[in-house]
């Protein structure tokens, strides 16, 4: 890239970089207070990190090295899927403890559950079964009513940090066979183009992987976190009126 260009978007990145840093230190240092309590401050502050670690590894695009080339993709993809997982696992959360009977009871008017609600539990069941999560929804049943729930539900941060990293296991294990295996990872190259007569040369990364299927995977698995995130975000009514008696 030419050096103008260069400079200017290091400018750009520097400016997003430094407030991504003043809102982290600005939310670790207030953590503790009442108005923060509810919004889960330390989940909220793996999320701006994880902002910050992509914003940096950005830079790499603009100054090509040999270490550049082989960790810039796998950091920020590993760095988008932990931002996915950290708003999936913290809806995740507040969805377990929303459907406790004590809020939920009468609730249930026995209509057939949607595909969507569907998918949405079993996703549900899926990280409360891996996190090893005490409240149990092995069953789809308990769509319909509230038989066989516990009357307190807890989930905590033990339980909150294993749903997350189980979100990130797929795309975590990829990077690693990525950076692994020479024939997938990305290397310095340098390139020639023909401008007016003139040869000019310019340093790349490449991947000799064929179809840049790796790419099409890394972006598939972000998709699948951010796609857990909003589905698990797809309240029901009944959930939504029942939210002042929850908090």
């Amino acid at each position: 890239q030419p050096l103008s260009f260069q400079i200017v978007m290091s400018v750009i990145l520097t400016i997003v970089a430094i407030a991504q840093l003043a809102l982290l230190i600005t939310f670790i240092f207030n953590r503790s207070k009442r108005v923060l309590e509810f919004a889960q401050p330390h989940y909220i502050c793996i999320l701006i990190a994880a902002g910050v670690i992509t914003t940096s590894a950005c830079y790499l695009f603009l100054y090509i090295t040999t270490a550049g080339c082989m960790i810039r993709e796998p950091i920020i993809f590993i760095s988008l899927s932990l931002m996915g997982a950290t708003i999936a696992a913290r809806a995740w959360r507040i969805s377990t403890l929303m459907i406790n009977p004590l809020t939920t009871a009468g609730s249930s008017n026995g209509n057939r559950p949607t595909r969507v609600a569907m998918a949405r539990h079993f996703v549900m069941m899926a990280i409360s079964a891996l996190s090893g999560c005490e409240y149990s929804v092995l069953s789809l049943n308990s769509l319909r009513g509230n038989a066989g729930r516990p009357l307190r539900v807890q989930i905590n941060y033990v339980q909150m940090t294993k749903a997350i990293i189980i979100l990130c296991i797929p795309q975590i294990v990829l990077q690693l066979i990525i950076m692994g295996v020479p024939g997938f990872r990305s290397t310095k190259t340098i390139s020639y183009s023909d401008n007016f007569g003139m040869v000019i040369g310019q340093y790349e990364c490449r991947s000799s992987a064929s179809g840049s299927w790796t790419m099409v995977m890394s972006i598939l698995f972000v998709i699948v976190s951010f796609g857990c995130a909003y589905l698990l975000n797809l309240r029901p009514n009944n959930e939504l009126e029942n939210l002042p008696q929850i908090i």
